[in-house]
């Protein structure tokens, strides 16, 4: 979708929107979370009223796939739902309790007024680096 384009012609930029917030899936929290693939976006939370929600998609979910790409991590999904515009169709591959599932989603307008989760506690944690400029006797 060419921003450049829509300025041009609406005035305004599309901004397509899944309506989860979720968390990289990889080896080391899908054997300490117990999660049945070692790759994929996790959904934490789905929003009301978006085209996920709509889907059925649900917290604990783990999003494997859209369309055709395979989804390894948040920035996978969140790169291909960019490459969507709002009002297409999608299929999203989920795993869900054990099970492969797809579900057909149309692609939503990102709210203006939009308020993320503080999901701070689940992120990974900060660790600090070695001051290396300091001078060792």
């Amino acid at each position: 979708v060419n921003v450049a384009e829509q300025l041009i012609t609406d005035g305004t930029v599309d901004h397509p929107f899944l309506g989860v917030v979720g968390r990289t899936v990889d080896a080391t929290l899908a054997e300490q979370e117990g999660l049945d693939v070692e790759e994929g976006a996790w959904v934490l939370e789905v929003t009301e009223d978006t085209g996920a929600a709509d889907a059925g998609v649900q917290s604990d979910d783990i999003i494997v796939g859209l369309d055709d790409n395979t989804v390894r991590s948040m920035d996978d999904l969140i790169l291909y739902v960019r490459r969507s515009a709002v009002g297409d169709e999608v299929v999203l591959t989920l795993w869900r309790d054990g099970e492969k599932i797809e579900v057909v989603m149309v692609v939503g307008q990102k709210p203006e007024n939009l308020e993320i989760p503080d999901f701070s506690e689940e992120a990974s944690p900060v660790v600090p680096m070695p001051d290396l400029d300091r001078d060792e006797e």
